[in-house]
């Protein structure tokens, strides 16, 4: 499978996570803490790819918007926090009001970094890398996988 297309299938399952944890709001069953403790785990892994993957694309500081690379990567440091702190009020105070809205705008954040990478980041990156840099991300990637 190509790296783009690993990356947007993941993209499906985060999208698809959000969707269920929405779906609690409007309907609880229960099932809050583990959908959004998934949900959370399948953000930290897939953005340690994508850090693999962001090295090689910006290798030498190629990637000509500097700010859309900065971005993408401030996004990720500010998810993961986001979800920590979201667990924790969660666990300490449930799904009141004031959680909604921090998961929405966590959620503001998430949706539309997928959609600048698939929109902007993939293309440009197919453009900039060579053969050998693509076997060097699945090679990385694939050491992740096996770590973790």
């Amino acid at each position: 499978m190509d790296i783009h297309d690993s990356l947007s299938a993941e993209h499906t399952q985060l999208r698809a996570l959000v969707d269920q944890l929405r779906a609690q709001r409007a309907k609880p069953s229960g099932a809050l803490e583990k959908i959004l403790s998934d949900l959370k785990t399948l953000v930290r892994d897939h953005f340690a790819r994508e850090e693999i993957y962001y090295r090689t694309v910006d290798q030498d500081k190629r990637f000509a918007d500097r700010g859309f690379i900065h971005q993408l990567r401030n996004d990720h440091a500010a998810l993961i926090f986001g979800m920590e702190s979201l667990s924790i009020r969660l666990r300490n105070k449930g799904p009141i009001p004031e959680w909604w809205e921090r998961f929405e705008a966590l959620m503001a954040v998430l949706l539309p970094h997928m959609d600048h990478e698939e929109k902007s980041l993939f293309p440009e990156a197919e453009r900039l890398l060579s053969a050998e840099e693509w076997d060097a991300i699945r090679q990385a990637m694939a050491r992740l996988t096996t770590e973790s």
